[in-house]
């Protein structure tokens, strides 16, 4: 779930194979891992969040060993389960006859007014209800709070909290859920927006925040009472919006729809946990900065990186939301 390398590459693959060769014999399994973990770490936590089980070696005993053996030597048993997946949150191995599960519902959340979260539907109207943030490429969102990269790939579990206290992140957060919430499936998001110059990025980042009185981690020395945990996160560079093959410049102050995928995610946000969603337009250095201005990233000159003004609109009229796959 948390590969930063290439977590598009294996649900890309699993996918491809279910549309095409319907009947062959394909399983998902994914743990709580970054890049090569399930060989690499003994899978019981990842930077500051504990998974209260040796995850990599259930892979390796349960489900790696018994396929070879039964696809190289004949031997054993293999009861192929279409996904054997790792719920995070809950801390448990789950299994299903398909991916993503049946009873998976997709669900919007909306950004709301005064940085808020709500499953209800925005019924102001007009263009001006809306948030805004001055994204200055000369001072981007950092991707990680160490100065030099010693959480390596643990960045996508990494404590949002330096994240939000920057005026270039906006955040939004729902009050503490009254009851657990677990999402299987894609992550997408669905945001409304403009922007002064004629090229910008736009990164949606999806955040488990714990309750006040949650129990410190053994594995760090970061206080885990109101630890936001990056769950999920990805970026859209605004020329690519319509085609990855033909950019075209964005117009300055045009609202204009950005789908951003998340991907997958299995996750359970439980009783008294908060939802929080960060939008911002830089990501350094995990993406490299954008001039906000359309010319070619890769030969642009000093003069070229400029200020822009961005905008997020949640109106009923445009209203920009996650969609959350979440079980029923």
């Amino acid at each position: 779930w948390f590969d930063t390398e290439d977590f598009y590459g294996p649900m890309s693959i699993y996918r491809t194979v279910e549309e095409k060769s319907p009947d062959s014999e394909n399983t998902l399994a994914v743990g709580p891992w970054r890049h090569g973990g399930w060989r690499s770490m003994e899978g019981n936590h990842l930077g500051c969040i504990e998974f209260e089980r040796s995850t990599s070696i259930d892979f390796q005993t349960q489900v790696q060993f018994p396929f070879f053996s039964y696809h190289l030597k004949g031997e054993g048993d293999w009861n192929a389960q279409e996904a054997v997946v790792f719920e995070t949150g809950r801390n448990e191995w789950k299994t299903f006859d398909r991916w993503p599960p049946q009873n998976a519902v997709p669900t919007n959340i909306y950004l709301q007014e005064n940085g808020t979260l709500s499953f209800e539907e925005p019924i102001e109207t007009g263009n001006g209800i809306s948030d805004s943030y001055l994204s200055d490429p000369n001072n981007p969102v950092p991707f990680s709070s160490e100065i030099r990269t010693t959480l390596g790939h643990l960045w996508k579990v990494e404590d949002q909290r330096f994240a939000s206290s920057r005026p270039d992140v906006l955040t939004y957060v729902s009050e503490p859920l009254k009851e657990d919430l677990t999402i299987a499936g894609s992550v997408l998001a669905n945001i409304y927006v403009s922007t002064t110059g004629t090229d910008s990025d736009w990164i949606v980042k999806l955040i488990d925040v714990y309750p006040p009185d949650s129990t410190d981690s053994e594995f760090c020395n970061v206080p885990m009472g109101g630890f936001q945990m990056h769950l999920a996160g990805e970026i859209m560079r605004g020329k690519f919006r319509n085609s990855m093959e033909y950019p075209e410049p964005m117009v300055p102050g045009e609202i204009t729809r950005i789908n951003i995928d998340l991907k997958d995610r299995f996750h359970t946000f439980l009783a008294g946990h908060r939802i929080m969603v960060h939008v911002q337009s830089s990501w350094f250095p995990a993406y490299d900065r954008n001039p906000q201005a359309f010319v070619d990233i890769y030969h642009a000159q000093p003069q070229d990186y400029q200020l822009a003004t961005q905008t997020i609109y949640r109106s009923a009229k445009n209203p920009s939301h996650l969609v959350l796959n979440v079980i029923r």
